[in-house]
């Protein structure tokens, strides 16, 4: 039985036009959320605003509690997942691909032209609804860093290990379904793009690589400029994200290591983190590197508020939210090339940018920021002021909207 909480948002705001459903596994209100949820969410509410109709059709098991807030701009709709736990990784995810796809058909029998904009394995069964719905336009977004290597170089693989990913790593393969039979293709970065095209062999045309935008959370928040050097110094360094291996917080610690006087806080959660608690209490840093917890994105605005640096030494992304929220807010950045960050910020621009894996040019690049408020500052204000004007979800629903034109002509 559904809770009240948890029931559907109705339609709001129709408007002409292809009607627009996104779909995505999850939501931004589910124990697992990460940044193809919150950028559903972001863009639907962008979409919204500009006077489209639209519906975001979310999944969730039947015995999951959600909360979405009351006032959201767009319909809200839920479609069925089977998961044992919250983000349960194995083949269960494509329990949603059914239910996802009933919800998206009954959306066409109104003969409105429809699009549909999906995240990834939960458009494997939509390019059949070609058949059933006339003017039919499908985009994918997927939001990957990397993909198996066993699917980066499929012929050259053994039957065993083509079985081996099929089983454990099926949600790639519904994806690359997906794609197969989608109009577009439309990936948050370049770097995305690429490899998108070496996985799954799409044409050049079918690829059409869109930025996020900045969760708009962070644009109420503004970094207090220190007064003084001092000042500076004495206060926090920050990473925030989820605790896991690819983010490089070991290397954030192994950098605190090396200056004395280094405070660090680490905001977020995750199953690694007692393998950094032990590794603080190792190098003796309990008193100078301190866990926060989870915290929201406007709790996360007010602590890059009042940081001295931001610390994003990722291994791997796509295009990162975290990298585009630091650099809204206008915190000095440091943060690795990876991805498609090199797409949006320039290294001695808007932030500062070092290998990823090196603890002493991640320290390198503190000590740089840390001697020299003055190009700290200038750094704070030009990324600022790029990001703000260029990354807005506003910008990439107007990208958006021509694109989903061109998928249902």
């Amino acid at each position: 039985m559904l809770l009240a909480a948890c029931m559907e948002v109705p339609p709001r705001n129709p408007s002409a036009g292809p009607r627009v459903v996104l779909t995505c596994n999850y939501s931004p209100w589910s124990q697992y959320s990460g940044g193809g949820q919150r950028s559903t969410h972001n863009l639907a509410t962008a979409l919204a605003r500009r006077g489209r109709d639209v519906t975001v059709v979310f999944t969730r098991a039947p015995w999951e509690r959600v909360r979405p807030p009351a006032d959201l701009a767009y319909a809200l709709r839920w479609a069925g997942l089977i998961n044992v736990r919250g983000n349960s990784p194995g083949p269960l995810r494509l329990t949603s691909a059914p239910t996802v796809a009933a919800r998206v058909a009954a959306f066409g029998r109104s003969g409105q032209p429809l699009v549909v904009h999906s995240q990834g394995e939960e458009a494997a069964l939509l390019p059949e609804l070609r058949r059933v719905i006339p003017r039919f336009g499908l985009l994918v977004t997927p939001r990957y860093p990397s993909f198996p290597d066993a699917l980066m170089h499929w012929r050259d693989r053994s039957n065993w290990q083509r079985l081996r990913l099929a089983w454990g790593d099926t949600k790639y393969l519904a994806l690359g379904h997906a794609l197969r039979g989608a109009d577009l293709c439309c990936p948050p970065s370049a770097f995305g793009g690429r490899l998108i095209q070496e996985a799954f062999t799409l044409p050049d045309e079918q690829v059409v690589p869109v930025h996020n935008g900045v969760p708009e959370e962070f644009l109420a928040h503004h970094w207090r400029v220190p007064a003084d050097l001092a000042e500076f110094r004495r206060r926090p360094l920050l990473f925030f994200g989820r605790f896991s291996h690819d983010k490089g917080i070991d290397v954030v610690i192994d950098a605190a290591a090396r200056i004395p006087d280094l405070q660090v806080l680490l905001v977020g959660r995750g199953d690694h983190q007692p393998v950094y608690a032990r590794q603080i209490e190792a190098l003796g840093l309990s008193e100078r590197v301190r866990f926060h917890g989870w915290a929201d994105h406007h709790t996360l605005g007010k602590l890059l508020a009042e940081a001295s640096i931001a610390l994003l030494p990722s291994q791997h992304e796509n295009l990162s939210l975290a990298m585009l929220s630091a650099l809204a807010v206008g915190t000095p950045l440091v943060t690795t090339p990876v991805g498609g960050t090199p797409e949006i910020m320039q290294d001695g621009t808007h932030g500062l940018l070092v290998p990823p894996d090196d603890a002493d040019a991640l320290a390198r690049a503190i000590e740089r920021l840390r001697t020299d408020l003055s190009f700290a500052r200038t750094l704070a204000l030009t990324g600022k002021q790029h990001v703000r004007e260029n990354y807005t979800w506003d910008r990439a629903a107007q990208k958006f909207e021509a694109l989903y034109e061109r998928a249902c002509a």
